[in-house]
């Protein structure tokens, strides 16, 4: 379904506002698939990328691309347990990134994405699962992880100045809270950045607030951020709520660090994927929400991403297989001025990707193994697969990016 709703606009929570505040006694009523209470306690054991997958295959946690993608990444790592990952230094000729989820690796390719120029292995530095990749004005690479086994459960929002130096911004007790908090947890499949936030998108988190015998649960989806370039601080937070908005998914900032994401949650009893935007003012960062597509919008929620110069929001939707563009800023009832795709062939799984330095192409991550290259001018798109890619990609994006103008 592509249609579009009126804007709905609330005040959400930013962690650090006195007052503002919402809290969770008790798990909530979700629909089937999207996190609640209980399940995001196993987030708070000891578990690994493989046991997360395991979780989404089984439908008890949300995950980043349809479960029948999930199943197959979980079949080819029982076949093909370790993938080597070797550190090739040769970054001149990298103009490709791309991450491959299941083996925590990302890889640098060259301009046809088919020879592998250089290698991260990312579990070194405590990033499980990495999904979407950003690539920023310096040439920085940021992934969002989905796990991080050094704090076990919690995820990370990882920046490589180079393939062996990195700055990791953890998932912790939030703005406000830590006092009293004794753990937070959580995962998210994107973040963005800019000279002013570092954001991460939660596709679930949860976390307690204890003062005595007395806890308050906070549980839900949302979003975490930092000052730009200040890991250590504690992190401000966005709370929203089920059935509404059950779990965020991809996301991108604009000019006016107002976020743009697709999400997956319930109008009555229409339940599916839509987009949403976080607005932003100086005095209340990501405070007002506003339902841009609801429900049903999208066959399953794909990446999130602004182009040309802040001008163009570009949303993939896994299932139809095909990129939507619309004119920043969206309003309510717009409609995409462009369609791109098939994306894949028409049988792939594009799940994120990013736009070059001129803007006319992107490169995307499939959940089967390869990489989607599209000509967004002509509407072409091909396939290209490295011998190395034996399991689904979650994110790509080219280096030099349109964000390094």
């Amino acid at each position: 379904m592509r249609n579009s709703s009126g804007i709905i606009g609330c005040v959400v929570v930013a962690a650090y506002l006195a007052g503002c505040a919402s809290t969770s006694q008790g798990a909530p009523s979700v629909p089937a698939g999207t996190a609640s209470a209980q399940s995001n306690q196993a987030l708070g054991q000891r578990i690994g990328s493989r046991d997360l997958l395991r979780l989404q295959t089984e439908g008890k946690l949300p995950g980043p691309m349809p479960r029948a993608i999930l199943q197959r990444q979980l079949e080819q790592l029982r076949r093909r347990p370790d993938l080597p990952v070797t550190a090739r230094p040769d970054l001149a000729a990298v103009k490709i990134w791309a991450s491959v989820p299941s083996y925590n690796a990302l890889f640098g390719l060259g301009r046809g994405g088919k020879r592998v120029k250089a290698g991260i292995n990312t579990d070194a530095v405590g990033c499980d699962s990495p999904v979407s990749i950003k690539i920023d004005h310096a040439q920085h690479i940021w992934a969002a992880c989905e796990s991080n086994p050094f704090t076990p459960g919690l995820a990370v929002v990882r920046e490589w100045t180079s393939p062996t130096g990195s700055t990791g911004y953890l998932i912790t007790c939030p703005f406000g809270y830590p006092q009293y908090c004794s753990y937070a947890t959580g995962y998210g499949f994107d973040s963005a950045e800019n000279s002013t936030y570092v954001v991460a998108s939660l596709a679930t988190y949860d976390f307690d607030d204890c003062e005595g015998s007395v806890c308050t649960n906070y549980s839900g989806s949302g979003f975490m951020y930092w000052p730009a370039g200040n890991p250590e601080a504690a992190p401000g937070i966005v709370q929203l709520t089920c059935p509404k908005l059950c779990n965020v998914y991809y996301m991108d900032m604009d000019s006016s660090n107002d976020i743009w994401f697709d999400y997956y949650g319930c109008e009555g009893s229409l339940c599916g994927y839509g987009l949403a935007e976080m607005a932003s003012t100086p005095s209340c960062p990501f405070c007002t929400l506003q339902l841009i597509e609801p429900p049903g919008t999208y066959g399953f929620a794909g990446g999130v991403y602004v182009s040309n110069g802040g001008t163009v929001l570009n949303v993939i939707d896994q299932t139809a297989r095909v990129l939507d563009q619309y004119h920043l800023p969206v309003a309510a009832n717009a409609s995409p001025f462009n369609i791109s795709g098939p994306i894949g062939f028409g049988v792939g799984d594009p799940v994120s990707g990013a736009f070059d330095s001129t803007d006319t192409k992107m490169v995307v991550g499939d959940g089967l193994d390869w990489l989607d290259r599209g000509n967004i001018v002509t509407d072409s798109w091909k396939v290209s697969r490295a011998p190395t890619f034996t399991s689904a990609l979650g994110g790509a994006a080219y280096t030099p990016s349109d964000k390094s103008q």
